[in-house]
């Protein structure tokens, strides 16, 4: 059945968490719990980190390239549901859609899915026979999709593919042992994919795509609730998602659910059945070694035993237990499998999987493993630099002199990295504890710098690898691209060691690594050409010591120490480590952000206040903060903060200077060394005030330009300040009201700012609770906020109702609050034009309409046009239209577009209504969009006339008695009631108009006006 059963409450369920466990977890939790009947249909929304998610049915080792997942950090995850293998990352956004079984419809779901992207984006994604999604019909694949049913409930999920990393998706799915294996496992359809929008495109963030199907689902509801989702949360209260989650991450559902299968490559086979090897033949020569490898888990290694060649004869010699020899098998396979070409790849520590990128992916060792070779033949003294080097080095040499200061952060940066691996290994007790610190040398007549560490050091293998190769994301495609605006590759994109080179005629670099002999020392030199020598260096004491031999002229500068501590102190002044400088230590100030909040005293805080507005060149009204934020997590992604709102009373004057030119106060660093000063992808341009220091382990030190705009751990940082930021100026406003009023005067309009310019309501919405207005319902002078007005109103009230006026007395005097009042409802009084902008932009909150009282004036206003029948007629009908028609013909049509009396009480002789917002009109004559009369015609204005007020008596006899003076009247009434609504922005022509009125009435018998 394809018809949907419509329910009167939705609910969308918006996941904060990036990780597939988890959120296959809380889905599969949806499934079974969610209160179908009460909350009706549900949509959960969800992004991953990579991962790759095969079918129920489905054999990982066919479907994935699981080596390399495994070696970038790739998830690999089995789903409850059917259908084929799809890849995720934070480019994608998962839609899960729950229904009970009769009203699931995948046909209606796509086409609901596929008009909302349509039209909001302006393509022309269209739905499958497959119940897939292409980007126009019979072109590449934008979205796979699957379902799971059960007796009464059912899901159907997809992966919309917005700007995902195709080439990670393409490598993450060709398996290297796709031609070996033969089974009747469910096989993925394979077709070429691609996202729906560009990347270069400023809409193409998930989060608008997110956004603009929230909308389009929750028009299927009449009111629809939407949630958001810490799964992290859900696992410390809900056993049952702990459960799920447990079951899906573990190995038995993962391999162990795959069917049946047999691998076969020439003479060698083995049966699997799940995930157990059950059979084995390597050929004749091989019968002990395959009894010790039947019943072991067929582990990738496993595979790679019949794969390469160059690892049997280890494996023959293993003659340990089952459990050692699984793990003997797993090791020995890797270990041939890791033995590739020095300078085919740069490695990564293996505590750490490789960050990905596209360059990465392109090592063939990862799409075939039958073609890997393996050597192992010794370094020689003399190497040449990779092609790739060799053009870095040409760009930086050349190009970069204005940014060559990084070279000092990045060499100190890897200092400190190898004494925290050398405080590793001493916490194994392996090797003695030893001084732990980082020695800068500067000689100005010798025209050299030194960096000399007490780390870890390196071998011989680790010295060609980490100064021999440059990494992948360096590559010769990133040169070539950047090639004509060098400094995108230095400056934000850090190259580590190679940075020297930009200000280096020759570097020599000496080490030893901790555990071995003092004649195992190494020296690598560098001359200045396209190549380096490597030789072994007896005596030396362990660690690492770099001396840079400086190119004459502006190079030179950095043999200074005033120079190079000012580099420090900019870049490397919270390195965890002493930093000596010519041995004076230069970073004595400690790194408040990394310990715990209750052991940061206010004047440490004070003290680092002060310490960030110098680096920031901030005015000396910055002396301290009004609110301080001191936040840590782990979960998303790891992060410790410090944050601070200056006490500081922002002018227009300032706020119109910075509207296009704003500094953003916060910085950016990464294990305690500065990637980014003037961060502002870390805040909305609204909260650019916040000043402090964000330090993220998640990252990387090496952040291009390009990559710090589009890193998925960014935009994960930039939501959790942004929450947190806001959420604690809500709590500081219950707890201290008079301190956050104060704050509000100073911060107001960026708040207001925000609103206007978000895209996303929610966020609109938690800005707005922060909004402090006047209310009719208090006194004079007292604030309150939209949350505590909607405590406060009225049962059966359904709007909440404000009004625009430059004064509270201006407001209350007011027609449309007269007749407001007289309803006994509550108004919020808007004192500045950007309040009234905002409630335009804002259009509800808490799913309550934002309705100006002149709009609600409009519809009341014709509802009481016949009140006259029961007070009794103050005019015959046929006066009545004979006055209304006068008025009309007298202002014409363009002042008068409709008209209509009333006998209501009121101290106003009209009140003006239009067919439009009048806010909005408002807006655009302040703005200049609109002229005065000019604007009158669109805005079909309404005039309501009361028939009781003493003056539209005296008018009714002044139109017979005295013409002229009647129509001089009238207009001025008119231009009363422009003025009143806030439309009559020339009033010039008033002035004129009254002045001649005044005159002819009092040269008239002081009668005239009596009715």
């Amino acid at each position: 059945m394809c018809d949907i059963v419509r329910h009167r409450l939705g609910k969308i369920y918006v996941s904060l968490s990036t990780c597939i466990f988890k959120n296959l977890a809380f889905e599969e939790y949806l499934l079974r719990h969610h209160d179908l009947e009460n909350d009706g249909d549900a949509m959960l929304l969800w992004s991953n980190k990579p991962a790759v998610v095969i079918g129920r049915h489905q054999n990982p080792w066919l479907e994935a390239n699981i080596p390399f997942l495994r070696e970038y950090g790739i998830d690999l995850a089995r789903r409850h549901s059917g259908g084929g293998t799809v890849y995720h990352d934070e480019g994608n956004l998962n839609i899960s859609l729950l229904t009970t079984r009769k009203a699931h419809c995948r046909k209606k779901n796509l086409e609901f899915l596929a008009k909302a992207i349509n039209d909001r984006f302006k393509v022309n994604v269209v739905p499958t026979s497959r119940d897939d999604m292409e980007l126009q019909p019979g072109s590449r694949k934008c979205s796979g999709t699957a379902a799971r049913i059960t007796t009464a409930r059912a899901y159907h999920h997809l992966t919309l593919l917005v700007n995902a990393d195709l080439l990670v998706l393409s490598t993450s799915l060709r398996s290297p042992y796709k031609e070996y294996i033969n089974t009747n496992a469910s096989r993925s359809v394979r077709a070429p994919a691609v996202g729906f929008l560009k990347q270069d495109d400023a809409s193409a963030e998930v989060s608008s795509v997110r956004e603009t199907v929230i909308q389009q689902f929750s028009e299927r509801f009449k009111e629809c609730v939407v949630t958001d989702v810490d799964v992290d949360e859900e696992l410390k209260k809900n056993e049952q998602v702990v459960e799920n989650l447990s079951f899906l991450k573990d190995w038995n559902w993962i391999f162990g659910k795959t069917p049946k299968f047999w691998f076969e490559n020439g003479s060698r086979k083995q049966y699997v059945e799940a995930g157990i090897i059950k059979e084995c033949s390597l050929g004749r020569s091989q019968r002990k070694v395959e009894r010790k490898i039947q019943c072991i888990r067929n582990d990738e290694s496993a595979q790679a035993v019949h794969v390469t060649p160059g690892s049997l004869l280890d494996i023959r010699k293993t003659t340990m237990k089952r459990d050692t020899q699984r793990r003997s098998v797993m090791w020995t396979a890797r270990h041939a499998l890791g033995r590739v070409a020095l300078h085919s790849t740069r490695r990564i520590a293996a505590s750490a999987p490789r960050p990905l990128s596209i360059a990465h992916v392109v090592t063939s060792r990862h799409l075939c493993v039958t073609s890997t070779r393996f050597c192992a033949a010794a370094a020689p003294e003399r190497h040449e630099f990779q092609a790739e080097t060799k053009n870095l080095m040409d760009i930086v040499a050349k190009s970069l002199y204005s940014d060559s200061e990084v070279f000092v952060r990045e060499l100190i940066s890897n200092a400190s990295d190898a004494l925290e691996k050398r405080r590793c290994v001493e916490l194994t007790g392996q090797i003695a504890e030893g001084p732990s610190e980082i020695r800068v040398t500067t000689d100005e007549g010798h025209r050299t710098i030194t960096f000399e560490d007490t780390g870890i050091g390196m071998d011989r293998r680790e010295l060609l690898e980490c100064l021999g190769t440059i990494a992948k994301s360096g590559s010769k495609e990133f040169i070539e691209k950047n090639k004509d605006n060098a400094e995108a590759v230095i400056g934000q994109f850090g190259v580590g060691f190679y940075s020297a080179f930009m200000v280096a005629d020759s570097v020599v670099v000496t080490t030893r690594k901790v555990g071995e002999p003092e004649e195992k020392g190494l020296k690598w030199t560098w001359k200045g050409d396209n190549s380096y020598e490597v030789s072994e260096e007896k005596g030396l004491p362990t660690g690492t010591r770099i001396v840079i031999h400086l190119k004459p002229g502006d190079s030179a500068e950095y043999s200074k120490a005033e120079r190079v501590k000012e580099v420090i102190d900019k870049y490397s002044y919270f390195v965890a480590a002493p930093i000596l400088l010519n041995g004076e230590r230069v970073n004595s100030l400690n790194a408040i952000w990394t310990l715990q909040p209750k052991d940061v005293t206010k004047e440490m805080h004070e003290t680092f206040f002060k310490q960030l507005a110098k680096q920031q060149k901030k005015s000396e009204a910055f002396q301290r903060p009004c609110y301080t934020i001191h936040y840590k997590t782990d979960t998303p992604v790891s992060l410790r903060s410090v944050l601070y709102i200056p006490q500081h009373r922002f002018s227009m004057l300032e706020y119109a200077a910075q509207a296009h030119n704003r500094d953003c106060g916060l910085s950016l660093y990464a294990r305690r060394v500065l990637i980014k000063p003037n961060a502002k992808e870390l805040l909305p341009n609204y909260l650019h005030f916040v000043m402090g220091v964000v330090d993220s382990e998640d990252i990387p030190l090496n952040l291009s330009r390009e990559m710090l705009q589009n890193n998925p751990v960014l935009r994960k940082l930039r939501k959790i300040l942004t929450d947190k930021v806001l959420s604690f100026l809500q709590n500081e406003m219950k707890k201290d009201n008079e301190k956050y009023e104060d704050f509000y005067k100073q911060y107001s309009i960026f708040l207001k700012e925000g609103i206007v310019t978000q895209v996303d309501h929610s966020e609109k919405e938690e800005i707005a609770k922060l909004m402090l207005f006047e209310s009719s319902n208090l006194k004079a002078g007292v604030l309150t906020n939209l949350t505590e007005y909607c405590k406060r109103m009225q049962e059966d009230q359904k709007e909440i109702y404000y009004m625009f006026s430059p004064s509270r007395q201006l407001a209350e005097s007011s027609p449309y609050y007269e007749l407001v009042r007289s309803q006994n409802k509550e108004v919020l009084f808007l004192y500045e034009p950007a309040d009234e902008v905002v409630f335009l932009a804002l259009h509800q909150f808490n799913m309550k309409p934002l309705v100006g009282v002149e709009k609600w004036a409009e519809s009341a206003a014709s509802k009481g046009e016949d009140k006259d029948k029961a007070e009794g007629k103050q005019f015959r009908d046929v006066d009545k239209k004979e006055l209304l028609d006068w008025i009309k013909s007298t202002l014409g049509s363009v002042k008068v577009f409709d008209i209509a009396g009333n006998h209501r009480p009121s101290e106003h002789p009209v009140m003006l209504t239009i067919k439009h917002e009048m806010g909005a009109a408002r807006h655009l004559l302040r703005t200049g969009e609109i002229k005065d009369l000019e604007h009158l015609v669109f805005l079909q204005p309404c005039l309501h006339v009361n028939l009781s007020h003493p003056l539209i008596k005296s008018l009714y006899t002044m139109k017979r008695t005295d013409p002229k003076t009647a129509e001089l009247l009238i207009s001025q009434i008119y231009d009363n009631a422009l003025i009143t609504s806030g439309l009559l922005k020339d009033t010039s022509g008033m002035v004129q108009r009254l002045n001649k009125l005044l005159t002819q009435l009092a040269g008239s018998k002081s009668t005239i006006l009596t009715p």
